[in-house]
């Protein structure tokens, strides 16, 4: 199926499909914030409402408590979270900072803020609720007071017993370590983290298939590189039929053939025969011995007559100038490079 607002670019296709997949993803993960997320408990008309709340009923000297200060508000009302020192807490005590936290909802807003406390006496307290300031949907600036907390803080030792009794109860044996509270908020990231990848594992190897369809223009592999000689050759034998001395272009004739030999040889032996001068040419192939001596004696009677005819404005004969080509032609024809085990099949052409 074509979709026409699609790019043509393979890359850009998978980053907007990797982009769908995760806005998809995090539009999941917010839908279901809000199916998990209790409805607010305000009634209609009410704009704000708060609580103090503890997680469980049973608590004991010494053991942590979690308290929550709820508080729920219409859309359009503002107001501002009490800090710890507007919560009057005693005789508990905080042990961890707390933890500040806001759930968006259709018709409203829940903000919670938990607190560690710990309480070292027992008994029955009543933890006072704050009073909030806060101006209504219409502007008006108004308070509101949180209701009280009744906390209840028992005693592990026996009930109705002496002090005296109770200093002679033997001490219990000491506890191992205690471990940490899981952290199911980065389980839970983590578990995004991975879904996101195989979305856009998934993406890829879906657009990766699609694209690998029957029909597609498979990618051909490189041709081979033409050899040296055979470039040479097949230069030589269209120069040959452009009939160039026919009409006498002796200086056109000479400066290609000069440049087909040039190229063979510093392709051929890795000499720069292209940056010399005749005579630096010919000294530097006697010195490396690259030719043998009859290489080199039909190389420089080509040289000698290819100088005359573009520096000295000589104009040779015909047959002279076909004996320089099937010099040059002989040349190359001789130093063909003996063939390799893979190109032994390959036939040369012109070379017998």
């Amino acid at each position: 199926m074509k979709i026409p607002f699609l790019p043509k670019s393979l890359l850009a296709k998978r980053i907007l499909w990797c982009c769908a997949g995760a806005a998809l993803l995090f539009l999941i993960y917010g839908v279901a914030r809000i199916l998990l997320i209790k409805p607010l408990t305000l009634k209609p008309g009410e704009p704000l409402r708060g609580r103090l709340r503890t997680e469980s009923k049973i608590h004991h000297i010494g053991d942590p408590v979690l308290l929550t200060l709820e508080i729920e508000s219409a859309p359009k009302v503002r107001y501002s979270m009490p800090n710890l020192n507007d919560l009057r807490l005693a005789p508990l005590e905080v042990q961890a900072h707390p933890e500040l936290r806001r759930e968006w909802l259709p018709h409203g807003e829940r903000r919670l803020l938990r607190l560690q406390v710990i309480a070292w006496e027992s008994g029955r307290f009543t933890l006072p609720g704050p009073e909030l300031s806060y101006v209504d949907a219409h502007g008006r600036r108004r308070s509101y007071r949180v209701p009280s907390l009744n906390v209840a803080i028992t005693s592990v030792l026996p009930v109705k017993r002496s002090k005296a009794d109770l200093l002679k109860l033997p001490l219990k044996p000491m506890k191992g370590p205690v471990g940490l509270p899981p952290r199911y908020a980065l389980l839970g990231w983590a578990a995004v983290l991975v879904a996101l990848a195989a979305l856009i594992y998934g993406v890829i190897r879906l657009v990766k298939k699609r694209t690998a369809a029957p029909g597609l223009e498979t990618p051909q592999p490189e041709p081979r590189r033409e050899a040296a000689h055979q470039i040479a050759l097949r230069r030589l034998a269209a120069l040959e039929a452009a009939q160039c001395l026919n009409a006498e272009e002796f200086r056109s004739f000479y400066g290609e053939l000069s440049e087909i030999a040039r190229q063979y040889i510093e392709e051929r032996f890795e000499i720069k025969a292209m940056e010399m001068t005749s005579e630096e040419f010919l000294m530097f192939i006697a010195a490396t011995d690259s030719l043998k001596i009859q290489h080199q004696f039909l190389l420089r009677e080509f040289l000698r007559s290819s100088d005359l005819v573009k520096f000295a404005q000589s104009v040779p004969l015909p047959d002279e100038a076909r004996l320089d080509l099937e010099r040059i032609r002989q040349l190359v024809r001789e130093t063909v490079p003996e063939p390799t085990a893979e190109a032994a099949s390959d036939p040369v052409p012109g070379v017998a």
